[in-house]
């Protein structure tokens, strides 16, 4: 199993000491903290019984707790599938077609719990990943309609983030049970930046959190934009510290 790039940054991240990592519900978080827990995290993982190979399911929304997860899984070599909460009457048919033999479910208050599945039935595609580097479930609706899992090798993914590049402080508001979403997870801490994490995607809470946090990135949706022009909720917020909104492709109705 290489995990070359993973670990290399993860020890670029931890070199960034008392600089802040993250906001999250009013509060900062330093990189100190965030590995802190982290560490925590390995022993809580041993004693659970996850380890290279194990399908964990990670349900919630990015916070302290679920940002040192992913990372903790990923140096453990596990495969990850991260479910949020909008989209929680699917976990069960996901977690099958992902063979999730663990599920961590964090809640709006940070706090944890775990369920163990014994004999869970695993596909073929997910078999054969075991014993490689950690891995990446997300699940797309497919030109059918029906759920198809995308299996991502996390080192791999984690490879562009190697080259050191500007740090900013991003919001968090790419869900991260998609690729961007998780993407833009990585690349908000791989560079020193600070991720600013969202109660919830109204335009209102957005605004919010990028005035309260003093984000200067916004990844987001041609949707989201419109709404935030229809509801003229920017009016209400200082949004000058943004420099940058990107936004990708979505289906047209």
């Amino acid at each position: 199993m290489t995990m070359e790039s993973i670990e290399l940054v993860v020890e670029r991240m931890r070199g960034y000491g008392d600089r802040t990592a993250l906001y999250w519900k009013g509060a900062e978080h330093s990189y100190r903290e965030l590995f802190a827990m982290v560490e925590a995290w390995h022993g809580e993982l041993g004693e659970l019984g996850i380890g290279a190979g194990s399908v964990v399911g990670v349900l919630g929304e990015f916070s302290p707790r679920t940002c040192s997860l992913f990372f903790a899984l990923m140096q453990a070599g596990a495969i990850i599938v991260p479910f949020t909460r909008a989209i929680q009457p699917e976990v069960p048919a996901f977690m099958e077609i992902a063979g999730v033999e663990h599920l961590i479910t964090v809640d709006e208050a940070d706090a944890w719990t775990h369920e163990a599945f014994a004999n869970v039935p695993q596909n073929e595609l997910i078999q054969q990943f075991r014993g490689g580097p950690p891995g990446l479930v997300v699940f797309s609706s497919g030109s059918t309609g029906k759920p198809k899992g995308i299996l991502q090798d996390c080192e791999r993914v984690m490879r562009k983030f190697v080259k050191e590049r500007r740090g900013w402080r991003t919001v968090l508001f790419l869900m991260m049970d998609h690729f961007g979403g998780f993407n833009t997870f990585l690349s908000a801490f791989a560079y020193g930046g600070v991720g600013v994490c969202v109660s919830d995607r109204s335009p209102g809470e957005v605004c919010r959190a990028i005035q309260d946090g003093k984000a200067n990135l916004l990844p987001t949706t041609p949707t989201f934009l419109n709404l935030l022009i229809a509801t003229r909720a920017f009016r209400e917020f200082d949004l000058s510290s943004i420099e940058l909104i990107t936004y990708g492709t979505e289906v047209m109705p």
